[in-house]
Formats: C-alpha cells, sequence, structure tokens
C-alpha cells in the first residue's frame, strides 16, 4: 500500500550548497483556475481544513500542476490565497507517496476543478491517506494601481505533522521577491533586487512552528514589473525518508 505525505507550504526552495535557487515555476496564469471559497464543495473545504488552512469564503482557491525535481511526471497541488486590504498570506500543499522500493515522490493532492452548472468548483475526491502534513504561510503587503504593484514582503512559517512514522531529515523553505528596490515615493534604488527570506531547520520536530521574519528597511518597496525577473517564488526543499525533492512555485501580488 502506497503511503501518501501532504506538503502544505506558503512558500518553497531548491537548497544548494547553502543558497536557495528557483526551480521549475508554475505560472498560475497558464495553469489552475481560481474558485472563491463557496465554491469549494464540503469534502474538499474539509480536507483543506484538516491540513491547517482555515477556508473563508472570500478566499482564492487553485488547484495547480507542476514538476518536482524527483518526479518527471506533473503532479497537482493546492493554492490558497487570503487577502485582507493590503496584506496577503498565501499557502501550497503538496503532496508526496511512498513508492514500493522505499523512494517518496510527489503524487496528486485528492482535489480537482470541475464544471457544474456553468460554473467553476473544487471537489474532493475520497480515499487520501497522508502520511505528514506540512503547513507553511508566506505573508506580504501590496501597494500601487492597475499599473504598477509594490510589494513589501514580510515573512514565512511553517509546521509539520504526521500520522505515520517516518523520519524528517530536513525542511527548508524561502520567499524570495524580485524586482526593482524603490523608495517610499517610488524613486528607483536598483533595478535588480532579490530579497529573500529563508528557513532551514535539520530534523524539525512536529508540531513546532518554525518562522522567519525579515521585513524591507523602514522606507523601502519592490516594484513589481511583470517581466521574468520581476515577481515572488515559493520554494521548498524537504527530504523525508532519505528522499529528497524540491520544486518553486510563482505567485502574482496584487496591488
Amino acid at each position: 500500500m502506497k503511503k501518501v505525505m501532504s506538503f502544505i507550504v506558503g512558500l518553497s526552495l531548491l537548497f544548494t550548497t547553502g543558497t536557495f535557487v528557483k526551480a521549475e515555476t508554475v505560472s498560475h496564469e497558464e495553469t489552475g483556475i481560481y474558485v472563491d471559497g463557496t465554491y469549494v464543495s464540503e469534502g474538499a473545504k474539509k480536507f483543506i481544513e484538516d491540513n491547517g488552512i482555515e477556508l473563508e469564503e472570500n478566499d482564492q482557491v487553485e488547484v495547480v500542476k507542476s514538476e518536482g525535481t524527483s518526479r518527471s511526471i506533473p503532479t497537482t497541488a493546492l493554492h490558497v490565497v487570503k487577502r485582507d486590504g493590503s496584506e496577503t498570506e498565501e499557502y501550497f500543499l503538496l503532496s508526496y507517496e511512498e513508492q514500493e522500493n522505499g523512494d517518496v515522490v510527489p503524487a496528486d493532492v485528492p482535489l480537482e476543478t470541475s464544471m457544474a452548472r456553468g460554473s467553476q468548483s473544487i471537489t474532493y475526491t475520497p480515499g487520501y491517506a497522508k502520511l505528514i502534513s506540512i503547513v507553511g504561510t508566506v505573508g506580504y503587503t501590496t501597494e500601487g494601481d492597475l499599473f504598477t504593484v509594490y510589494i513589501k514582503p514580510t515573512n514565512t512559517t511553517f509546521k509539520y505533522s504526521y500520522n505515520q512514522s517516518c523520519t524528517v531529515n530536513y525542511i527548508n523553505t524561502s520567499f524570495q521577491t524580485e524586482g526593482t528596490l524603490c523608495s517610499s515615493s517610488g524613486s528607483e534604488i536598483s533595478s535588480e533586487y532579490v530579497h529573500a527570506i529563508e528557513i532551514y531547520q535539520n530534523n524539525p520536530v512536529a508540531g513546532t512552528t518554525y518562522q522567519k521574519s525579515s521585513p524591507l528597511p523602514s522606507g523601502r518597496k519592490i516594484k513589481y514589473t511583470g517581466n521574468i525577473n520581476s515577481g515572488t517564488w515559493l520554494t521548498f526543499e524537504a527530504k523525508v525518508n532519505g528522499s529528497w525533492d524540491s520544486r518553486t512555485y510563482s505567485m502574482k501580488p496584487v496591488s
């Protein structure tokens, strides 16, 4: 029988010799359709909340696909966006299964987007048995208008729990924002600026919240231009039962 584990991550990064770099990026413009929390089925809502995300009717929810570094077959993940004025929190839920040879690889989450009576909804497929769950968050604030978005990254956290015995060798997370560094008035300071908030944790303890807060200096903000060198990314790297995987997801802040 396959053991499945879920990773809910509000951000994720590839760790190489002490440095995070972006891996395969999923574009929300190319994959996934956002659904309001009111269009999430009761079964799907229970699954999401059982994994530590309190779902509200104004939240934006989508199912996206990606390829991890340990498996070339695209698998689905859950993405939830919570906005309150200028403040935003984003979550990702990723799943993994243990194969017969003991390798731990990405697997689909038990959620899918379906069409019913002309509208999109997210439904739940029963029979999902998770091995471990990691709840991660990324937080930031935004300002601007329809043409320009300024981002102020603030923090990231993760926490995991398990239902079956396994060895979590490490979990590394990072929230990366790239763009033009500006003053509070919008004057450009640096055209190629990267702000990363990273957590490196060997042998994390189940039930413990690991967090890192690293806001921008006072009077600074990052301009999102929409080109390939500008944006926000969530990458995570995890090693469980000796198997390693890393993946990166893109986010699209709005003002």
